[in-house]
Order: structure tokens, then C-alpha cells, then sequence
């Protein structure tokens, strides 16, 4: 977590003047603690990121538009995490079916109508949404 609050500290992102549980602002969180011979102490933490595949410095993202976006449209809304989607998945050009609930996709796979360009959106399965109508239609936009 030290690697982490430092880094955003560094790039700005973070306010270092942050009251917190500690009191002494969102610096005091860039230190670990460790066993001494004297007992429990703080140390800052490493200075770097020990494996950049789980941890990046935000000079070198994973992604340049960050990890997040918002979903909108006339079924509602949801967020998705990008980096968990490969690329060439990201851009989804195809017809929607929308399905009540997960029986009726898996009656719909099981008679072949999905085996075409398809997504297929499954209404319910989170917070619901407010009454929507029309064909589906989905926008994406970065989150902040």
C-alpha cells in the first residue's frame, strides 16, 4: 500500500493535506510497519512496485484510459472493469437480445438462437433498473 499511496502522492492524484485516522495526512501511509529488535516500527515503504504486472507506476499505466467505464442506456446502467476485457472484445458491433432472467438465455442457446453476432444482456441480475422501452441501445463513456 506504501508502493501505492507514494505513487499517487507522486502523480497528484491523491491530496497529502488528508486528515485521517492517523492525523497526520495521506503521506504517513507511504511507511510500513516491521518487526525491530526494539519492537513494532515504520519504515518507508519500497520504492518501487516489486511486480509490475499486478502494480504499475501511473508514468507507465496498464491502460491509458483507465480501468473503468460506465455503460448507459435505455436498460440502464453498469460499470465494467476494461482491463479484465481483451482488446479486440472491447468494440461490440451486434444486435442485443435481452433476456427476464438466465433461463431464458440458456432456453435460447439451447434452440440455436444465440449461434450469431449477439450480446446478450440479461435484465435484473444487479440493482434494478428504472422501466425501460424501445430496442437497447448502449453508450460507453469514461468514468472519472
Amino acid at each position: 500500500m506504501g508502493v501505492l499511496v507514494r505513487e499517487l502522492l507522486s502523480a497528484g492524484l491523491l491530496h497529502p493535506d488528508t486528515t485521517t485516522v492517523v492525523g497526520k495526512g495521506i503521506e504517513a501511509y507511504t511507511e510500513e510497519p516491521w518487526l525491530s529488535e526494539g519492537g513494532l516500527a515504520w519504515r518507508p515503504a519500497p520504492a518501487q512496485t516489486r511486480d509490475a504486472t499486478v502494480l504499475r507506476p501511473a508514468a507507465d499505466p496498464f491502460s491509458a484510459d483507465g480501468g473503468l467505464k460506465l455503460l448507459r442506456g435505455n436498460l440502464g446502467r453498469a460499470v465494467i472493469k476494461t482491463s479484465a476485457v481483451a482488446p479486440r472484445h472491447r468494440v461490440v458491433e451486434a444486435p442485443a437480445a435481452v433476456f427476464e432472467d438466465q433461463e431464458g438465455v440458456m432456453a435460447a442457446f439451447q434452440s440455436g438462437a444465440l449461434a450469431r453476432d449477439v450480446v446478450v444482456v440479461v435484465r435484473f441480475q444487479g440493482p434494478q433498473v428504472s422501466s425501460c422501452s424501445g430496442a437497447p441501445t448502449i453508450e460507453i463513456s469514461g468514468m472519472a
